[in-house]
């Protein structure tokens, strides 16, 4: 009798563990976090590209007024004016290096979770792949042939089987619209 209880007791855990699968598969179509981390990733790169042509031109600017303070100070002239417009880009373009380093290290971390998220999509697609190819049919063969003893069927056991065979159903059918979708 103990045996059977556990039996079923296993039974509901691979259950729960199968409508648990199909629920976060369900909220991870619904949350779409790769196409949020993609997005993310974008903005960043574009940021970037925006970020390093500022720079450059702070650079090129602090070069022009370089090259005027040598020619004012060659003809004796003041130069205190562009000495303050000087260390006022130093500061610029120190600061922008700054946001510079901070916004690459942020899409590294942006591209490192973005592989993570890839890697576990491969393997949930991989698992689900799995639970796909067998039949509802083997499935209870497995089951079965798990038990310990061959005692008489509970007739919770056969409600057990129904709702599995139901969860399997409507499983497939999830899978099957989300591969017309893509």
């Amino acid at each position: 009798m103990e045996a059977t209880s556990a039996s079923v007791s296993h039974m509901i855990d691979r259950f729960l563990e199968l409508i648990r699968a199909f629920l976060n598969a369900v909220m991870g179509k619904m949350e779409h976090p790769a196409a949020v981390l993609e997005q993310t990733y974008a903005a960043l790169q574009k940021e970037l590209v925006q970020l390093r042509a500022t720079l450059a031109a702070l650079l090129a600017q602090q070069t022009q007024l370089e090259a005027q303070i040598e020619k004012k100070k060659a003809k004796q002239e003041d130069t205190s004016e562009h000495e303050s417009d000087l260390a006022t880009l130093k500061k610029k373009i120190e600061d922008t290096r700054q946001r510079l380093n901070d916004l690459e290290q942020e899409i590294q971390k942006s591209y490192t979770k973005r592989q993570v998220l890839k890697a576990r999509d491969r393997a949930s697609r991989e698992a689900n792949g799995m639970l796909l190819r067998k039949d509802p049919w083997t499935v209870l063969n497995e089951m079965e042939n798990q038990q310990l003893d061959r005692a008489p069927v509970p007739k919770t056991f056969l409600v057990t089987i129904g709702v599995l065979f139901v969860a399997w159903l409507i499983f497939g059918v999830y899978v099957a619209i989300r591969h017309m979708n893509l």
